[in-house]
C-alpha cells in the first residue's frame, strides 16, 4: 500500500505525502444549520473551481447543489427538524457521487467512457422537495450525528428549565412579547460565528436572509 502511494506521488508535482496525511487527520465537522451547509458546499465549489475550472462539469454540479440548498432552505430546515441527520445525509450523498465519478475517471483512459451520468441528481433533489429523501450514511457518521443531537437536546432542556425559573407575572409576559435575542440563548447557538470565520463578510453576504424588526428594518450588528 505504501509503495503504491509512493509511486503515485512520484507522478505529482508539488504535493507531499505529509500534506495528505494532514488532510486525513482533519476533524469531521457537521453543519449546525442549513446556511452553514450552503457555506461548506460553496467552499468546496471554490476549491473544485480552482482545481478543474469554474466551467468544469464538477463545478457546475456543485453550483447546482448550492443553488438548490439556498433556494429551498426552508424545506431543508423543516426536514432537519424531523431528521437531525438530514444535512449529513445530503452532504454524504454529494460526496459519494463525486467519489464515484472520480473513480470512473481513474479507471477509464477514454474521456467518453467516464460515467458523467452519475453527476445528474435531479431525482435526488426532487425527493428532497417531496420530503421523500432517503440516504444511508456510515455508522461512524451517524454516531456523530446522534452525539450532536443529544448535546443540543440537553442544552435546549437546560434553557427551558432556566426560563421557567426566571421571571413571572407581568414582567415575564412583557419579556415574551419583546423581540429580544441574547447571545446565551441556546435556541440561536447555530448563529454563532465559527472559529476562523470573518463576521463582517458573513453578515453582509447573508444580510438579506436575516430576521427583520417589527417595522421591517434589518437587525443591528
Amino acid at each position: 500500500m505504501d509503495l503504491e502511494k509512493e509511486r503515485n506521488f512520484a507522478l505529482v508535482d508539488k504535493v507531499k505525502i505529509s500534506d495528505i496525511n494532514k488532510l486525513l487527520k482533519q476533524r469531521l465537522y457537521l453543519p449546525p444549520s442549513v446556511m452553514v451547509m450552503v457555506w461548506m458546499t460553496q467552499n468546496f465549489l471554490s476549491f473544485i473551481s480552482l482545481c478543474f475550472g469554474p466551467n468544469s462539469i464538477l463545478a457546475k454540479f456543485l453550483k447546482d447543489w448550492v443553488e438548490h440548498m439556498y433556494e429551498n432552505h426552508l424545506i431543508y430546515l423543516s426536514l432537519q427538524a424531523s431528521d437531525p441527520s438530514l444535512y449529513a445525509k445530503v452532504l454524504f450523498s454529494i460526496d459519494n457521487t463525486l467519489q464515484l465519478h472520480w473513480r470512473s475517471c481513474s479507471i477509464n483512459e477514454d474521456g467518453l467512457s467516464v460515467n458523467n451520468r452519475v453527476l445528474l441528481m435531479p431525482d435526488t433533489q426532487d425527493s428532497i422537495l417531496r420530503h421523500n429523501f432517503i440516504q444511508k450514511i456510515p455508522k461512524s457518521l451517524n454516531d456523530k450525528v446522534l452525539v450532536c443531537y443529544e448535546k443540543d437536546s440537553k442544552q435546549s432542556r437546560a434553557g427551558k428549565h432556566q426560563g421557567k425559573q426566571g421571571g413571572s407575572g407581568k414582567d415575564q409576559r412583557d419579556l415574551n412579547k419583546a423581540d429580544i435575542i441574547t447571545d446565551n440563548d441556546t435556541n440561536h447557538a447555530h448563529w454563532h460565528v465559527i472559529t476562523g470565520e470573518d463576521f463582517a463578510k458573513t453578515f453582509y453576504r447573508n444580510q438579506h436572509t436575516c430576521p427583520k424588526s417589527r417595522n421591517g428594518k434589518i437587525i443591528c450588528i
